[in-house]
């Protein structure tokens, strides 16, 4: 059964006390067995981890049987990035194979899903040894999903980057800052890494592509201890999940072991990436098949490392869109530049192991 649609739009710049009455009232109306609920009886509370959209907790305080959501309104031009409804087909798609929170009721701008009582794991827990055997196998399992389609990480990277290019900002500040940036620059290395990672034989998957911690869930029953690590795993937030590569996915998601402070020492070294890829090979593989050789091994991490390049350009590129619409207080232009940065200090490094791997000329 589809959810309710509600044509009402919760603007994003609107007071704590308006944005109250606009997500109760909505709930009321969209949500089976709430209409009769108090808004009163309902409790707001903000979700925080997150660096785009507006998320809170809504939980019916009074009445037996009705579970609390989460409500998701969607940032500010948001559209420019993300296909809205291709994202609502998707998320249909990955309920029915066991991923990502049911969706339970949708609005203008945003959406309803049931609350996932949960930990959300931290940068620095992602590459625990409790947890990477968890999120290697779950990941496998994501890339398993049926996909249609081509790969759209270039042609996405490539739209978004003609979109910052043309970008005006109202902030001189920010507008001095864009000014520095240089794009003839920065898209010769974009097509030059295209063209490296056109050569690195990796696997067409369903990749999540924006797989940090905060996405990453124990879930919990609602009377067990907060921080309880034995629940369910479950993965959530498929804003950007599409048709795209094993390695991209493996990349990105080793790239977020640095936190939005951006602490890229814990990208992890070859030891502890072989760990990750032993767990993942094996996720899917009955117990008598052998274990990944050193040559695999070999190969996955040059293929992930390359492709961890082209997070850093993707989500570079993100940024500056971000920084010119999103009315969320975080330094974008700066988030920018630290990551292509950090592309460029990786680059050498990372660039030499595949072409040697590869035999990329």
């Amino acid at each position: 059964m589809p959810a309710a649609f509600d044509p009402v739009e919760i603007p994003l710049g609107a007071s704590e006390e308006e944005t109250k009455t606009l997500i109760t009232a909505l709930c009321t109306r969209v949500l089976p067995g709430w209409a009769e609920v108090n808004l009163e009886e309902l409790t707001l509370t903000p979700i925080t981890g997150g660096i785009s959209n507006l998320l809170v907790k809504v939980t019916p305080t009074q009445h037996a049987g009705l579970q609390p959501v989460a409500v998701k309104v969607f940032g500010n031009k948001t559209e420019l990035l993300i296909d809205r409804q291709k994202e609502l087909q998707q998320l249909h798609k990955l309920n029915s194979c066991g991923f990502g929170a049911e969706v339970v009721g949708e609005f203008a701008n945003g959406r309803i899903e049931a609350f996932l009582t949960a930990k959300t794991l931290k940068p620095e827990e992602m590459s625990h040894p409790k947890f990477v055997p968890r999120i290697a196998a779950l990941l496998r399992k994501l890339h398993s999903v049926p996909t249609d389609g081509k790969p759209v990480l270039w042609p996405t990277i490539m739209e978004w980057f003609e979109m910052a290019k043309a970008l005006e900002f109202e902030d001189l500040s920010k507008q001095a800052k864009f000014a520095g940036i240089d794009f003839a620059s920065q898209e010769r290395e974009i097509l030059e890494l295209k063209a490296i990672c056109d050569r690195v034989p990796t696997e067409v998957v369903f990749s999540h592509n924006d797989l940090l911690s905060g996405n990453i869930l124990i879930v919990r029953e609602p009377d067990t201890p907060e921080e309880n690590s034995e629940g369910t795993m479950q993965f959530i937030d498929y804003e950007y999940s599409d048709c795209g590569y094993r390695g991209f996915d493996l990349g990105n998601h080793f790239n977020e072991y640095a936190g939005f402070e951006c602490d890229y020492s814990r990208y992890p070294d070859t030891a502890a990436q072989w760990t990750f890829f032993r767990h993942y090979l094996s996720a899917d593989k009955p117990p008598e098949v052998s274990a990944p050789t050193e040559d695999e091994l070999s190969r996955l991490e040059a293929e992930t490392n390359v492709f961890a390049l082209a997070s850093h350009v993707y989500w570079g590129v993100w940024s500056l869109i971000q920084a010119r619409y999103s009315p969320i207080d975080f330094d974008y232009l700066e988030y920018s530049g630290t990551r292509w940065a950090e592309y460029f200090r990786r680059k050498p490094e990372f660039v030499a192991k595949a072409k040697h791997v590869f035999g990329i000329e």
